[in-house]
């Protein structure tokens, strides 16, 4: 069942449940919900983020201590979870792949800075 927390941060959470055993749920696949507001709407644009986008894990335990509520999420809000679930399935990949290239171009960047770097103070001709 999709639930929605809310964190003593503020932070709405929205995810599936996989259990509520003592002091911790657990949810899988946990999306950040993110409002925004537009000047001439009464309602907010909503917006689902992955939850610690950067990790591998699909579950998440959340502490008892930090929800300050549980509820379960309308029909439509769910069906829109698990739609945002689904064009999402990817993600993974696109991150990484996106991680890799920006680590590849930081080291092409630093070898050609440090080959103009050479190139500019060459060794003079009387050194050995």
């Amino acid at each position: 069942m999709v639930k929605i927390l809310k964190l003593s941060n503020g932070e709405e959470i929205v995810g599936e449940m996989v259990s509520c055993k003592g002091n911790e749920v657990s949810l899988k696949n946990p999306m950040t919900i993110v409002y925004k507001y537009h000047p001439l709407s009464s309602f907010p644009y909503v917006k689902l983020v992955k939850y610690m986008i950067f990790s591998k894990d699909e579950i998440y335990i959340f502490d008892n201590w930090y929800i300050k509520h549980i509820t379960d999420a309308r029909e439509s809000f769910s069906q829109y979870y698990h739609h945002v679930i689904q064009l999402n399935s990817d993600a993974p990949q696109s991150i990484d792949e996106e991680l890799k290239n920006a680590v590849q171009s930081s080291k092409s960047d630093k070898d050609e800075l440090y080959s103009s770097l050479l190139e500019k103070f060459q060794k003079p001709d009387t050194m050995n």
